[in-house]
């Protein structure tokens, strides 16, 4: 039996539209050959499939320009029959593959990088692993998985999903810079690392470090998860005093990094339930994005940053002040108690000066030290705005 099918014979409007259309094809064991011969012609190449099938044929797939897999439970095969089955092709641009209902493991990453290496012209590449199916995912899948990806060059957006993954650290990441250092043309990054235990400020660092390559210079949007990445801090301590000396140096090489991305235009991270993280790594933070002209949105969580004080929102409202074209802004300050109507004070006046916002969305619930006077104060000064949004 075969359900959703597309393209269908209709009487729709035009031709461009038609090829332009993703089509979405799922398909069991039987009659796979009639819809395979009606996506062969050259009318039907740009579109993408997306296919459950014990039995795929994919070698068909190299006429289009996308491939959408996603393996679920009925799956018997192995990412190693994929890389053996798909063609080369120069036709194909983008690939996303979501393995969160399938068992995949470190030789897994390997037979995919080996897929990826004979797909040179790939521009967009989706990778989900964030299910405990690829909980055996390490370090060294990483590694398999970049060595696959050392020959693309024209890259322009790739998103791994790893939420979950404990095996995984800022050697990992290591591994998957080396493999994107090629790239010339990187316009969007979407990293979740979200409840990775192994996520401490050094894999910050190392992110930071890939900032810092002419590879990613050209980068317009990033978007990193870092919920419930305990370990992450901002300081450094000394090991005898216990006294904080400074931000850490994975922070440090953070905010080198986000300095040299001059073409960013679109910054998110999320930092929740980072429970450690203080005021040194949003200062870090906010000194990376101090005066970038081209930024034009800005969403931050720190829900449950319990360090956080009006120290830290200092630094990111004197950071603010600079940002000429930013348009929309959301900061989750939710639970960090130790906030006080002066951290407000000094958002409010920074966002003030930016002629061109449009959107404003604070979050302040359960900061019980910030009074209802300045923040109906605060609504009220947005409330021109396209969209204003103040929680408390």
């Amino acid at each position: 039996m075969i359900s959703n099918v597309s393209p269908q014979n209709d009487n729709s409007s035009t031709s461009k539209e038609e090829d332009t259309k993703i089509s979405q094809i799922i398909m069991n064991r039987n009659n796979k050959s009639d819809i395979f011969k009606s996506f062969l012609t050259p009318k039907y190449q740009r579109h993408k499939l997306n296919l459950y099938d014990e039995n795929l044929e994919v070698q068909f797939i190299k006429r289009m320009d996308g491939i959408s897999l996603n393996y679920y439970g009925g799956w018997k095969k192995d990412l190693q029959d994929l890389a053996k089955a798909i063609k080369p092709s120069k036709k194909v641009r983008k690939i996303h593959i979501d393995c969160s209902e399938k068992w995949v493991n470190d030789r897994s990453l390997f037979h995919l990088g080996e897929t990826f290496k004979r797909f040179h012209s790939l521009t967009s590449i989706e990778l989900v692993f964030w299910d405990n199916n690829c909980k055996d995912i390490t370090d060294e899948g990483l590694k398999n998985l970049g060595e696959g990806l050392k020959r693309l060059t024209s890259l322009q957006l790739i998103l791994i999903n790893l939420n979950g993954r404990k095996r995984v650290t800022h050697k990992g990441l290591r591994y998957l810079k080396k493999g994107l250092k090629r790239l010339t043309s990187l316009r969007s990054m979407h990293l979740d690392l979200g409840n990775c235990e192994g996520i401490t400020d050094e894999a910050l660092g190392v992110i930071g470090e890939c900032f810092q390559q002419p590879a990613f210079s050209s980068l317009e949007s990033i978007d990193f998860n870092f919920e419930s990445c305990f370990e992450i801090t901002g300081a450094t301590y000394n090991c005898l005093s216990g006294d904080v000396e400074g931000f850490s140096r994975g922070f440090e090489a953070l905010r080198k990094g986000l300095k040299r991305l001059s073409f960013l235009k679109s910054l998110k991270m999320n930092f929740e339930f980072c429970t450690e993280l203080d005021n040194y790594g949003l200062y870090a933070l906010s000194e990376g994005i101090k005066d970038h002209g081209s930024l034009k949105s800005i969403h931050l969580s720190f829900y449950k940053c319990k360090d956080i004080t009006d120290e830290g929102v200092g630094y990111l409202s004197e950071s603010l002040k600079g940002l000429n074209s930013l348009q929309s802004i959301e900061l989750d300050f939710r639970d960090c108690y130790f906030l006080t109507d002066k951290g407000v004070n000094d958002l409010n006046k920074s966002l003030q000066g930016l002629g061109l916002l449009q959107s404003v969305c604070l979050n302040f619930r359960k900061c019980f030290s910030i009074t209802n006077e300045y923040l109906n104060d605060l609504e009220k000064k947005f409330a021109g705005l396209k969209n204003t949004k103040i929680v408390w």
